[in-house]
């Protein structure tokens, strides 16, 4: 009754891609990673407005020539994860590169790239019983939403800083240098005086 019956992936699809190229990105990553592997995969797409994505089921089992073989259990393995993770950045920012976008995706959380920004949680769809919780989470996404614009407005602000030429102060500029000979201010000359002889008595 607590049987794995089979092994689900879900992936994000870019906003800025079409589609009929989410199938193909869809197809090709598939193929490349699970089906090359010996699964055999069944993909579900879901062209959701605003939050596109796919469902991926995958066999647990290696495919013999007549059968199914036992359970491979080195795809229970964590690093398989961060491999899968890792291609598929791959190949989305392929994708975004062929169709001439200047915008890149990274595997990576946050904290592992450096980066001093809280990640936005998922926004379920919103039902009866969770409404509320629906409506919270979605607050809260649109806080961190402007948050992170203004930490980019920041760090813009700070590159023009630093490429902008700097500029000294008036105050410490110092006079301009001119090829004019410098003379010298002379005292005017005093009139001459016409000596006066004292006569001595003897």
């Amino acid at each position: 009754c607590d049987a794995q019956l089979a092994r689900e992936v879900e992936v994000s699809l870019p906003l800025a891609l079409s589609p009929p190229v989410h199938c193909q990105l869809l197809r090709e990553w598939v193929r490349e990673v699970f089906v090359a592997a010996g699964m055999i995969a069944d993909v579900c797409y879901h062209a959701k407005k605003g939050n596109p994505h796919g469902h991926i089921l995958l066999t647990l089992r290696d495919i013999g020539p007549e059968k199914f073989g036992p359970k491979n259990r080195s795809w229970n393995n964590q690093s398989q994860v961060e491999s899968w993770r890792a291609s598929w950045a791959k190949i989305v920012n392929r994708y975004l590169d062929k169709a001439g976008l200047d915008v890149r995706i990274d595997h990576r959380s946050y904290k592992r790239q450096g980066l001093d920004l809280k990640p936005m949680k998922h926004v379920s769809r919103r039902m009866t019983f969770n409404s509320e919780h629906v409506a919270e989470v979605s607050l809260d996404n649109q806080i961190t939403k402007i948050e992170h614009e203004l930490q980019e407005q920041k760090q813009e602000r700070h590159a023009a800083e630093k490429l902008a030429p700097a500029q000294a102060p008036s105050s410490t500029v110092a006079p301009p240098v001119t090829s004019l000979p410098r003379t010298r201010r002379r005292r005017p000359a005093r009139p001459q005086q016409t000596p006066t002889f004292i006569p001595v008595s003897t």
